[in-house]
């Protein structure tokens, strides 16, 4: 018997391999799925195969999904078929960014809301969780001086800033 998770996959997979459009219905059922895996499902369509999403999604809506599973991915440290461990999760973080930095000034509310999320998760997590913020995050951000600027309230806080001296000793 085929459990659910598998016959998402198989849709998945059928509509990837025939290059056939991808409803919202099912882009949405995936993003809105309580299942890490079946929130993985939807992260490689968007990551992988964007041009085969059928309908007009904002950055906003593709950055809050973003946030919302690598979050989880960060928190849970998943061993699933389709959601990523921590470590990837960062280093995902770290290239969703960098993306959004290239755009220039016009993706500062999504930026912000990156590092809102890895404020929060660094401040209220296990050292596990901490670790994983700072070597698979920050010290690969903080090598682009200009995304370290960005960070700079981190060193005024009394939460974030062993995470943000720790990173800055990585890149100097």
């Amino acid at each position: 018997m085929i459990n659910s998770e598998s016959r998402v996959a198989i849709t998945a997979a059928k509509y990837i391999e025939s290059r056939e459009m991808i409803p919202k219905s099912f882009i949405k059922s995936l993003v809105d799925s309580e299942d890490i895996e079946m929130q993985g499902i939807a992260y490689r369509i968007f990551d992988q195969f964007p041009f085969l999403i059928g309908y007009k999604y904002t950055k906003s809506e593709y950055v809050d999904f973003m946030i919302l599973f690598l979050r989880r991915c960060l928190l849970e440290n998943p061993d699933g078929d389709f959601s990523e461990s921590r470590y990837i999760a960062a280093h995902s973080i770290v290239s969703i960014y960098r993306a959004l930095t290239k755009d220039g000034p016009k993706n500062n509310s999504e930026l912000a809301k990156i590092r809102d999320m890895l404020k929060k998760v660094y401040c209220d997590s296990s050292e596990d969780v901490k670790t994983v913020v700072i070597n698979g995050v920050l010290e690969h951000l903080f090598l682009e001086i200009s995304i370290r600027m960005e960070f700079e309230d981190w060193k005024h806080d009394k939460c974030l800033r062993p995470a943000y001296s720790q990173a800055i000793e990585y890149c100097t």
